[in-house]
């Protein structure tokens, strides 16, 4: 494979590639992809366009069309992801073998006629040197740009990797897009006059005598000498893949999150909700620093889960890791004993159930000492490729084995795997423990993230305590829990489900920022140190300022959650910013109402921790009552009056969205009610009517949102 070039990440942007002929691709907002072929060019220089104009994707070769296909009009994915030229991605084991020159990005697809035209007057550019002026700061220790011209370059070191590279090229976008400067991106080898920006270590850093390997986990810091400022942290990558830079899990991204807080901090930008229009950037021609001696670390040790749905907002919002990670939302056991590769030749490995093995759900038997031994051998594996903290927990769906050996071990009996208060399942606790102090001899300087999640939620009655390198990981939260675990440990992170009814609301609102802010604290007052959101990231239409304020809190869990919400309404709505915040309020209500009504579960020690069944056709009508919903839309028109700018109005329309959705939806739960309780011919149009309406506008709402392509999550 011979690539050209590549955007897009996952779902593709644009992609052209020869493998036995030519091919190009083109992503569609929707998730398909339109492609056209050609045949393979003879050797030599050949001169290739690549085009899309609304209508067909065309090859054209030496002003020739040699590949046609036609699409219709469709809307393009647009994103900032990284254009990647002779290379599908970082650290990919196929590049182009061959040269590209003269490349040319056009603003429009150009005729296949005037192409030569526009190579012949390519040939004749040039592009001279960027100019970069050294300004004498009126106030700060150094002009970054002043009148819309460049005030420094930007430096990496000659041979940094993508951890420093991509932030350096963000902070040369954000910077030309705020100042209109275009500050260069020099490397440290060669000769650079004027201030320099530094990106990531380099000889420059190291004469300053900063040392970002001293720092702990992906702290960062932000530091000014004469001429010179500084943005650089920790940088470690699984393996040292470049392939691996910015994974969540895989990567320690301490000069991302300096550039990142430098932005936010210095520069005003805030990235409220991926897409362009979830971004606030304030444009001044002028831009100039203080001094500054900053190191900060942000307070969770790792954020994780559903927020990472888009990557680049996660890691703008200084979410991560400060270790190699490996997290996978609990069940190790499926990685460690897999059914599929163990089960034919072991099947006593596996849980004994109605005195049969059969494999099914994965479920171990606890006691088995060569299946211990071999769980150990794959855990102590996953360590050697480099991770640092690896979460351990047991299967999904746990079932109990009925064996002798594992049933001497407690008296957790129930057939399914619920959390039971003060009865816990022993068995669990004693291979996880056995697991943990093995893994202190052989890795002593690595931590397991034991999950404590159903039959493994209650304080082990057997175990004094556990090793150091354990880490207790919350899942279910009563007082009486937290409580106990803190008179049995010191170490803990959380995995929580947004503080909220996570499934039954659908695209509804689940959770409000003042209740997620209320549950973190209430787990970091426990001691909790880290959190994974389970799912979370898919309701921005109604939910975005609790993922707003989760993200900010993760830097600082004291920060005020008033202010957040202030700075996020002010940012994308402007003038219409008070009534949008009346509207937050309105849902934030309402789903209090939803929790207080429907959430609470009782602890009952010895009884399986469960609430109550809820479906969403009992609880949207309880939680947005009509006059409550009349009230809402009443602010949103008037949120809609005030907007100045188009960006102002289409943020709104997006909320007005995710309310029109939860609108409908009690609508046509309401009108099956009222043919449920008496059912007439006119109650059944009534009920067909209402679906109907909530059907057409979901397909819209579609339609729409997937037309609107990066500018919205």
């Amino acid at each position: 494979v011979q690539i050209f070039f590549r955007k897009g990440a996952g779902h593709i942007n644009y992609y052209a590639y020869a493998e036995s002929g030519l091919h190009f691709s083109v992503g569609c907002t929707d998730g398909k992809s339109y492609s056209v072929s050609a045949p393979m060019p003879e050797d030599g220089w050949r001169h290739l366009g690549f085009t899309y104009d609304g209508a067909r994707l065309r090859i054209i070769e030496d002003g020739e069309v040699t590949g046609e296909a036609e699409t219709g009009e469709f809307p393009p994915v647009t994103d900032d992801t990284p254009l990647y030229i002779g290379t599908h991605s970082p650290g990919y084991k196929w590049s182009l073998a061959g040269t590209l020159d003269e490349l040319c990005i056009s603003e429009g697809a150009i005729a296949p006629d005037e192409l030569l035209v526009e190579l012949a007057a390519a040939r004749e550019l040039d592009a001279g040197v960027v100019e970069v002026r050294t300004f004498e700061p009126t106030e700060g220790a150094l002009v970054l740009a002043r009148d819309g011209v460049a005030g420094a370059s930007i430096v990496v070191a000659a041979d940094a990797t993508q951890l420093q590279i991509q932030p350096a090229r963000e902070l040369h976008s954000y910077l030309r897009r705020i100042t209109g400067a275009w500050l260069a991106i020099r490397t440290d080898d060669e000769d650079v006059s004027g201030n320099l920006i530094l990106v990531g270590e380099s000889h420059h850093t190291r004469e300053m005598g900063l040392d970002p390997s001293a720092l702990e986990g992906d702290s960062w810091l932000m530091k000014t000498a004469p001429g010179r400022l500084a943005l650089l942290g920790p940088d470690r990558v699984l393996g040292g893949d470049d392939a691996n830079a910015f994974d969540q899990r895989k990567s320690v991204c301490g000069t991302a999150n300096a550039v990142h807080a430098f932005l936010h901090d210095r520069c005003g930008v805030r990235w409220f909700m991926p897409g362009r229009l979830g971004e606030v950037a304030p444009e001044s021609s002028n831009l100039e620093i203080p001094e500054l001696d900053v190191m900060e670390r942000s307070w969770r040790d790792y954020e994780l889960g559903g927020l990472w749905q888009d990557q680049s907002w996660a890691r703008r919002n200084l979410l991560g890791t400060g270790q190699l990670t490996y997290h996978r939302g609990g069940h190790l056991w499926y990685t460690l004993i897999p059914t599929a590769k163990y089960f034919d030749d072991h099947p006593e490995w596996f849980a004994l159930h109605d005195g049969k093995r059969d494999g099914k759900g994965n479920h171990l038997c606890t006691t088995n000492e060569e299946m211990r031994a071999e769980a150990l051998k794959n855990l102590r594996a996953l360590f050697d490729e480099g991770y640092e903290w690896i979460e351990l927990g047991q299967t999904d769906g746990y079932r109990r084995c009925e064996c002798d050996a594992c049933e001497a071990q407690d008296r957790y009996r129930p057939a399914a795997g619920w959390y039971v208060p003060t009865v816990p399942a022993d068995r669990i606790h004693l291979f996880h423990n056995w697991l943990a102090e093995k893994i202190k001899q052989s890795h002593p300087d690595r931590t397991l993230i034991v999950i404590a999640y159903g039959p493994s939620a209650a304080v082990p009655e057997s175990i004094a305590h556990s090793p150091y390198n354990v880490i207790i990981e919350f899942t279910h939260d009563p007082d009486q829990l937290l409580a106990a675990w803190q008179g049995y440990h010191d170490r803990f992170v959380s995995y929580v489900y947004w503080f909220a009814g996570h499934g039954s609301m659908g695209y509804g609102p689940k959770t409000s920022a003042s209740r997620v802010a209320e549950g973190l604290r209430r787990h970091i007052a426990t001691g909790s140190k880290a959190f994974y959101l389970c799912g979370g990231g898919d309701c921005w239409g109604t939910d975005a300022p609790a993922y707003y304020t989760a993200a900010s809190l993760m830097r600082d869990p004291d920060a005020d959650v008033g202010e957040l919400l202030i700075d996020f309404s002010q940012g994308l709505f402007g003038p219409a910013a008070r009534q949008m915040m009346d509207y937050f309020a309105l849902l934030d209500m309402a789903t209090r109402s939803y929790h207080d009504d429907f959430g609470s579960i009782e602890y009952i020690p010895g009884e399986p921790f469960k609430g109550e069944s809820v479906t969403p056709r009992e609880i949207y009508p309880a939680v947005f009552p009509e006059e409550g919903l009349a009230r809402m839309a009443r602010v949103l028109d008037r949120a809609a009056e005030l907007a100045e700018t188009d960006d102002q109005r289409h943020r709104i329309a997006f909320f007005r969205d995710g309310f029109d959705f939860t609108r409908l939806t009690t609508e046509a739960f309401v009108a099956l009610e009222h043919w449920e309780a008496d059912k007439t011919n006119a109650n059944l149009a009534a009920l067909r009517e209402a679906a109907g309406r909530r059907d057409a506008f979901v397909d819209e709402m579609l339609r729409r949102q997937a037309a609107a392509g990066g500018d919205l999550p």
